[in-house]
């Protein structure tokens, strides 16, 4: 499921590239946008489950984690979205291109550890 989703979001970013709908400085139509956005949403929500999932089978007080998560990207993207703004013009193709590339390679190393982990056991 992880591969698949990490799959689906790295490939559009990849085929956003190579498509007209992305202009010279990497930004995307609002259509495409929109479809990322989607789909982004569904594997951060899954994503979620699963660690919320986990810390519920360790016993972990929950309120307190999610708490320090939530500020904790909170802050994150207060850095990152300037960041973003300003040197997306710069670096915008090439940032895409290694972004979809590592998402992709993501996927595949989520492949191989569950794969490795189901040979042992």
């Amino acid at each position: 499921m992880a591969f698949a989703l990490l799959a689906v979001v790295g490939g559009k970013a990849l085929e956003g590239v190579f498509r007209d709908d992305v202009d010279t400085d990497g930004s995307v139509s609002e259509s495409r946008r929109e479809l990322n956005l989607i789909v982004l949403s569904a594997a951060t929500s899954i994503e979620a489950l699963r660690v919320g999932l986990s810390l519920a089978l360790l016993q972990v007080v929950v309120r307190y984690a999610a708490a320090l998560m939530g500020a904790v990207n909170a802050g994150l993207t207060i850095c990152g979205m300037p960041l973003g703004f300003r040197e997306g013009g710069r670096f915008g193709l090439r940032v895409r291109l290694l972004g979809g590339f590592s998402l992709i390679a993501t996927g595949f190393k989520k492949i191989v550890e569950h794969n490795l982990m189901w040979s042992v056991v």
